[in-house]
């Protein structure tokens, strides 16, 4: 068996932003990389790092996840790295994707207290809450890492492992999905007189005696309906909110953070006697005025997210089966022979104008704009034929064929993460993970 490990960096890559407009979580990498109990492998595995994407894609029940990743720099020339893992490392930082400072657990907390992001830490709520004030009230910003099977698990604050819809400031959920109670008609594959493994001998024996089955049954999946996003969503404070409103410049020849040539939307100043200064450079940034607005978009497929990305004022976006316009947006691998044949190459171009995201159709087929103005209303439709434009509203989704849709990436409407699906791992083609699904799955892995 042969395993594409260079792949695997390349899909974790697009699930790594430092853009606080689309990131969803702060992570300090370098603690993950070096937690040897996920999987009982070398001291130092970049792999690891694939498998906290994984676990946050399923904690938040979002197949296009992304973390904002910080590293301590003197990671960057750790020995106990292969060299692949370190020239990987090189460029995700010299591409902006993580931010490299020489504290990256004060970095890391520093971020999610300006900006509002969650954290994926090893030490739980309890623990950092006795530190920072910011955290005391607020359980969901702190994802515990634990090792399960053979990955990663995050808890949070709450004891919850997954479903909560962590949303971005101003975001609204969707209405509430009814639970169902667990029982042998709602699990799937579930039979009279199934038993767990977990029960001690009595309950076994009785279960087999009056042929009830007892549950959970681990064999079996048992899905949770996603529960209403919590009334208080955290939000930037009010120096990180100032922060984010502008723009910023690292006089540093090409600075991934702040410099010139940064495509990137920006992450947030760190700073130092209350000053802003560059994390990678430690120098003063200049002020370049206000911020241009920027907005997240995500990809849903048959409910579920799968790819998030940036529209940017100066930077519109186009989508397509296989665009072949520069930072395009392809969806040719979520296709069905019907959807491959309806949505053309390029079909559509995100843009900002006049502060509001507006869709052109650039299609042979047409799009469709399902028009809301709040999360559960009963949409109107409205169709583009080529060229022509719609200004959409901020619950507003753009369907390029049934199933296939785009939305803001802050916002759930109605059918958005209902899916059942699992999100797909990024670490498919990992040796590790690819052995453990062998030996899950009980077959032998070939030599």
């Amino acid at each position: 068996m042969r395993f594409e490990v260079s792949q695997v960096m390349d899909t974790i890559e697009q699930r790594l932003s430092t853009d606080i407009v689309v990131a969803q979580a702060v992570v300090d990498l370098g603690e993950i990389i070096r937690y040897t109990e996920l999987d009982s492998g070398r001291p130092v595995n970049l792999i690891r790092a694939g498998m906290v994407v994984d676990a946050f894609g399923r904690y938040l029940r979002d197949g296009g996840a992304m973390i904002y990743p910080v590293v301590p720099r003197q990671l960057l020339s750790e020995a106990a790295l292969t060299a692949k893992e370190r020239m990987v490392l090189g460029r995700w930082t010299d591409d902006g994707l993580i931010e490299a400072t020489q504290n990256a657990a004060g970095r890391m907390l520093e971020i999610a207290e300006l900006t509002g992001l969650p954290v994926i830490s090893l030490r739980d709520h309890a623990d950092l809450a006795k530190q920072y004030d910011w955290l005391r009230d607020d359980p969901l910003r702190v994802l515990t890492v634990s090792p399960r099977g053979g990955g990663a698990l995050l808890t949070d604050g709450k004891g919850g492992t997954g479903g909560v819809v962590l949303s971005r400031p101003g975001g609204r959920g969707g209405p509430k999905v009814p639970a169902q109670p667990t029982s042998p008609e709602n699990v799937p594959g579930a039979t009279t007189g199934a038993v767990t493994a977990r029960a001690d001998g009595t309950a076994l024996r009785r279960a087999a005696a009056e042929r009830v089955p007892l549950f959970p049954n681990p064999a079996e999946p048992v899905y949770e309906p996603l529960p209403e996003p919590p009334e208080y969503l955290p939000a930037p404070s009010p120096t990180g909110t100032a922060l984010i409103a502008r723009a910023w410049r690292c006089d540093e020849f090409d600075c991934p953070s702040f410099g010139d040539g940064r495509r990137l939307g920006q992450p947030v100043p760190r700073l130092r006697a209350g000053k802003p200064v560059c994390p990678r450079h430690d120098e003063p940034l200049r002020d370049l005025g206000p911020r241009p607005p920027s907005v997240p978009v995500t990809l849903v497929i048959d409910g579920l997210r799968r790819r998030h990305f940036v529209v940017m004022a100066d930077r519109p976006v186009f989508v397509g089966r296989a665009p072949e316009e520069p930072d395009a947006i392809a969806v040719a691998e979520w296709l069905h022979e019907a959807a491959a044949r309806w949505i053309s190459r390029t079909h559509l171009k995100l843009e900002i104008s006049d502060n509001r995201l507006v869709v052109t159709d650039v299609s042979r087929n047409g799009t469709l704009v399902w028009i809301r103005s709040g999360p559960g209303d009963r949409p109107d439709t409205y169709r583009l034929a080529r060229d022509r434009s719609y200004p959409l509203g901020e619950w507003d989704t753009v369907e390029m064929y049934t199933g296939i849709e785009l939305c803001r990436a802050d916002r759930r409407p109605v059918g958005v993460d209902e899916s059942h699906d699992e999100p797909s791992s990024v670490l498919t083609d990992a040796p590790t993970f690819a052995m453990q699904q062998l030996s899950a799955n009980g077959r032998r892995a070939p030599a």
